[in-house]
């Protein structure tokens, strides 16, 4: 069979000089209740592939690898794909919820048990499901346990970490990453969730910075201070939840209407455009066929300066997620 073609994304490069393309898919596919729906992944990602995208979002807690990895499998038998053409992303370290019963990341918050040992044994998990011998990214999925405990199982008392103990966590976390990328099983090393504060402690500790850091950002969450100073300290942003996961009606926001319609795209490539024009990967997800096609052509010159801050004001502070700055 033919080599599938790949859509014209834009890329960018990180401090070691990988380079990523800046529209992904995201494999994070749940419920309106919040349960997982993993096999969506059966449909979508071959759809996003067949459309051109080449950057793969997944993570441990998604419980889709093992999808993710037999959907690539497939392609690269059948000769259409090779791992040099795929950049995938995947993370560890995300909290147990009443939907993640079987997380084995007790490591973040027992301070009994070695949160180095236990990443490195959930990555080489990720590893088989995958069946890769590397990924392209690995991220620390969350600086630690949120205080969220609707999240949590029921009856579950959470057991909060002080912020030194915490800190400690997160270090050993990163000291981890930084073997595995020592070891070329990761090409690229970074983080997500992690706010101002958690990074001012983090950076002077590390042999090897975190490249990315992957946050809420959308619309009515600009995030526009904390990024400048991500990229200030070389570390690039991702955006997940770019469309704010179908929630608050973003896309039907009365000023992203009216600039959609002058520029003669849809709103969500105006949206993603807007992030992509900022030097913000973004990780769109959708499981309509069309939409994913869409969402990969985006442009980094479709705004203005006054468009951009247009864009910019419509930030309510609004997250769709729970929000990291709860964790110490």
């Amino acid at each position: 069979m033919a080599a599938l073609p790949e859509a014209d994304v834009p890329r960018t490069v990180l401090a070691n000089g990988v380079r990523v393309p800046m529209v992904g898919f995201g494999t994070a596919f749940f419920s309106d209740d919040g349960v997982r729906l993993p096999e969506q992944v059966w449909s979508t990602l071959p759809a996003a592939l067949e459309a051109g995208c080449r950057h793969i979002d997944t993570a441990r807690m998604y419980g889709c690898e093992r999808h993710v990895g037999t959907v690539l499998g497939r392609y690269f038998m059948e000769g259409r794909l090779t791992r040099g053409d795929l950049f995938v992303t995947t993370k560890v370290g995300h909290p147990p919820t009443k939907d993640y019963l079987a997380a084995k990341t007790q490591y973040i918050y027992d301070t009994s048990i070695s949160a180095y040992d236990g990443v490195l044994r959930e990555f080489y998990e990720c590893l088989d499901d995958l069946g890769l011998g590397y990924v392209d990214l690995l991220l620390v999925h969350w600086p630690g346990l949120f205080d969220s405990p609707s999240r949590f199982p029921t009856g579950w008392k959470v057991p909060l970490l002080s912020k030194p103990a915490a800190r400690k966590k997160r270090a050993e976390m990163w000291a981890a990453l930084e073997n595995i990328y020592e070891r070329k099983l990761a090409r690229a090393i970074g983080v997500s969730n992690f706010t101002r504060e958690h990074l001012e402690h983090l950076l002077p500790l590390c042999k090897v910075l975190p490249m990315i850091n992957q946050l809420e950002i959308h619309p009515y969450l600009v995030q526009c201070e904390f990024v400048t100073f991500c990229q200030t300290q070389g570390i690039h942003v991702t955006a997940f939840a770019p469309l704010a996961s179908g929630k608050a009606n973003v896309l039907a926001d009365p000023k992203i209407k009216e600039l959609a319609d002058s520029k003669g795209v849809s709103p969500s490539q105006l949206v993603l455009s807007w992030l992509v024009q900022r030097d913000i990967i973004v990780i769109p997800k959708s499981s309509n066929r069309g939409r994913i096609a869409q969402n990969l052509r985006v442009s980094t010159a479709l705004l203005d300066g006054e468009e951009m801050k247009i864009m910019d004001s419509l930030d309510r502070g609004l997250r769709t997620v729970t929000d990291p700055t709860d964790i110490p």
